[in-house]
């Protein structure tokens, strides 16, 4: 609790004294001014405000507190963009939803109070969202002054509203809700609209935000509304059963009861980083015992409240609302029995969190639900609102005992069989399978993680790829990365003879990289002694994935065709570039016309002819630059053959072939994810090599590509004059090793350390160009392999 006694944190605990004093006034003056009836009302209301706010909270604020601290400059704005069109979307759901309930409750139920009800929350819900939205995004900056401003501006604007309809006799639910929403409206527009530089949309980033915030909150969001649910089951019970004058003596009562909530807001605000240090300092034994002495703690405090109410408890529910709702303090005492198990559920989803184990969170909460559910219909119908306290009481005690539980497997079982990293105030523990090995759901959580991280889109780090490539080699490996129990990630690799691991499909991948969430910390050469390995080498990693940074030895640029905005634009900003590229292929596609026949292009061919000359040129034209012939190794000829025949809703080989008459000219096999083309193998006919086959094969696939709704073509590994023309951007891949061996880091690091010198130098090519010369000398002609 000393964290809150200055600074920030005590901003933090005044913020919240005016948000919950602010909703506390406002029940009040509903309870004594419109009466009992009213009161009910406007619980049903605020309950509805809460599960959406709930659902927000979940699925864009935290998350965004999460990973827009790891983002600066432009890609804060671009994620701070996508959060907010997700309120939007959000909003305008809530306004569909409230509408349509209202409509049913008039024409169908013919009940026009709670039309009127969920009439007026179509305003009142959209604009309460924005409020909370504005103050976690100020939260997640941890800009507590500007929150404080922000809540004390609405505060006073809705207290203000408040006043003047009970001077004018005018105090209701709908107005009352009324005030709150023209508040919220007011003070969320005037700071969107002041800090509107804060905010930068683009719609396809969108969509990888919606993505990510889904994977990251989807199991927080269902324990959220879960436990929400569960707290207000005993109103929607009495509603049901008794009518709004029952609700609103129940109301009334937990309005008191509710006084415990900035302290267990409050404590809220820091458990979870305090169980996440205690954690990730001393394990599992040290998370135990912080969470024992906060629950204790929590537990005692809560139980001198108890201890007021049951003694004073009737008095405040009369002083605060009148004779009206006077001898109900047994309904309050019997109440109050649930606050320790509240103030002890915050410290234990607090913990479980911190372990990610928010699935044991949801699950808690929902059998907590359930149990809630079923006392307060059965134990309503004989003592009334006493019956449903009790209910809720049995709810409560059940989600408590489901935590414990589940807290108490997790740390006291014998930590997981692996090694466990330290870093950067993380830990992992690296679990091995084969490829075949892997469950349904593991392959689904796979796709989840790629498709949150926008820099792993290509299809090269598709689950499918590995898939393919375990179908043809039988030594690809999976190593699952596990954060506190918890699956956050795969690193699929081979191993080699002596225990040295390589990237999937080896000399034919083109980009790799470990599948983790963006931002996810840990240390490469512990995963790599995780995997029992002494060494992974790289040659076109991710250079986005900065935790491999300390084991980079040089830095290339991967070139890539930006479609996004169509081929007609892609081809306007070469032209404007200064390229000659598409004049040159206008050119040749008419001396192709003239000399043989019109071009036709197919983005997808399914023909053994045209696949067997993909290989039969190709290995031609390795020999020909006296290349590695890799096209003579027969688990590669397999996995090509098989990529051009594989198609999922997520991956997809992509046969194109482009014909000049009824000549085959060139041909290309790439891979398709949901919106990117891995270009991969590309040749074309040697007795057309005049006509730049692989020039009109690459535009006339780019075409085709972003009319199918591709947004960028990966040109990949290499550098030649034909990409280079081609490219429109480029993003940064890295070359290098991570080595458990402390004698091969220092050699490899002086041998990149030497080379990167002599490049530098003004005869720095000299050494390189002799040592190509001799190779081309040394080398012998190798015999072709032909397919048939």
């Amino acid at each position: 609790m000393a964290a809150f006694a200055f600074g920030s944190g005590s901003l933090a605990m005044v913020d919240q004294v005016v948000v919950s004093g602010t909703r506390f006034l406002t029940t009040i003056l509903v309870g004594r001014i419109a009466g009992v009836s009213q009161l009910g009302l406007y619980v049903i209301g605020f309950a509805t405000i809460v599960l959406g706010v709930c659902i927000q909270e979940s699925m864009i604020t935290t998350p965004y507190a999460v990973y827009a601290n790891r983002r600066h400059g432009r890609g804060r704005k671009l994620y701070a963009g996508g959060a907010l069109l997700q309120h939007i979307a959000l909003a305008a759901m809530s306004i569909v939803a409230l509408g349509a309930i209202a409509l049913v409750s008039q024409f169908v139920f013919h009940s026009s109070k709670f039309s009127l009800l969920f009439a007026m929350l179509t305003f009142v819900v959209p604009s309460s969202l924005s409020r909370e939205f504005v103050r976690r995004m100020a939260f997640a900056h941890l800009n507590m002054r500007m929150a404080l401003i922000f809540d004390g501006a609405t505060a006073a604007i809705q207290v203000a509203v408040l006043m003047a309809l009970v001077s004018l006799g005018s105090l209701a639910t709908t107005t009352a809700l009324m005030a709150a929403g023209i508040a919220c409206l007011v003070t969320s527009v005037t700071w969107l609209i002041v800090r509107r530089d804060l905010f930068l949309f683009r719609l396809r980033y969108t969509r990888r935000v919606w993505a990510m915030n889904w994977s990251f909150g989807r199991w927080m969001a269902a324990g959220e509304v879960s436990g929400a649910m569960t707290s207000y089951t005993p109103t929607l019970v009495l509603a049901a059963g008794f009518g709004t004058i029952v609700v609103g003596v129940y109301a009334a009562c937990e309005s008191i009861i509710l006084l415990c909530n900035p302290i267990i807001l409050g404590v809220n605000n820091f458990i979870v980083p305090k169980t996440a240090n205690a954690y990730s300092q001393g394990g599992r034994k040290e998370i135990k015992r912080v969470v024992g002495v906060m629950v204790a703690s929590m537990v005692s405090m809560m139980l001198v409240l108890v201890g007021v109410l049951l003694t004073l408890g009737d008095f405040v529910v009369r002083l605060l609302y009148g004779s009206e709702f006077q001898n109900h303090g047994s309904l309050v005492a019997v109440m109050a029995l649930s606050i320790p198990l509240w103030g002890a559920s915050c410290v234990l989803a607090g913990g479980l969190c911190a372990i990610e184990k928010t699935d044991d969170n949801f699950r808690a909460k929902l059998s907590g639900l359930g149990i809630a559910f079923l006392c307060c219909i059965s134990l309503a119908l004989a003592w009334g609102p006493h019956g449903a306290a009790i209910g809720l009481f049995a709810g409560s005690l059940a989600t408590v005992v489901y935590q414990a539980a589940a807290f108490h497997r997790f740390t006291s079982s014998p930590e997981s069989i692996g090694v466990t990293a330290r870093h950067a105030e993380s830990s992992i523990t690296v679990r091995m399978q084969r490829f075949q090995e892997l469950s349904p759901e593991q392959i689904h959580l796979w796709a989840e993680i790629q498709s949150a991280n926008p820099s792993l889109d290509n299809p090269l780090f598709c689950a499918e790829f590995s898939e393919i490539v375990a179908s043809v080699r039988d030594d690809v490996e999976v190593a699952i990365i596990e954060q506190h129990g918890c699956c956050k990630g795969f690193f699929p690799f081979h191993r080699d003879q002596k225990n040295v691991g390589r990237p999937v499909a080896s000399i034919m991948s083109d980009l790799h990289g470990v599948v983790v969430p963006d931002g996810f910390d840990f240390s490469p050469l512990e995963l790599v002694r995780g995997c029992g390995l002494k060494a992974w080498h790289f040659d076109h990693l991710v250079a986005s994935q900065e935790a491999f940074e300390p084991f980079v030895h040089c830095v290339g640029d991967s070139p890539y065709m930006d479609l996004v905005a169509g081929f007609d634009s892609y081809a306007q900003q070469r032209s404007q570039a200064g390229s000659s590229i598409i004049r040159q292929a206008k050119r040749k596609s008419r001396k192709i016309g003239r000399d043989i026949g019109p071009l036709r292009f197919v983005l997808h061919e399914d023909r053994r002819e045209v696949i067997d000359a993909l290989i039969n040129w190709k290995q031609s034209q390795l020999l020909e630059m006296q290349s590695v012939d890799v096209l003579s190794i027969d688990w590669v000829v397999e996995l090509i053959r098989r990529i051009s025949k594989f198609e999922t809703p997520r991956f997809q080989g992509l046969l194109s072939a482009l014909y000049a008459g009824d000549q085959l000219l060139s041909v290309h096999l790439g891979m398709r994810s949901e919106d990117v083309v891995s270009s991969w193998i590309r040749t074309f006919n040697p007795n057309y090599r005049q006509y730049s086959p692989g020039l009109l094969m690459h535009l006339e696939l780019a075409r085709a590509a972003a009319d199918a709704g591709v947004t960028r073509i990966d040109l990949c590994r290499g550098s030649n004059q034909l990409k280079t023309s081609l490219s429109s951007g480029s993003f940064s891949v890295a070359f290098g090793s991570v080595d458990s061996r402390m004698t091969h880091r220092v050699m490899t690091a002086a041998w990149y350390g030497a080379r990167k010198l002599a490049h530098s130098t003004p005869f720095g090519e000299w050494p390189l160009a002799a040592y190509r010369c001799a190779r081309s000398v040394a080398s012998r002609p190798r015999k072709k392999r032909t397919v048939s």
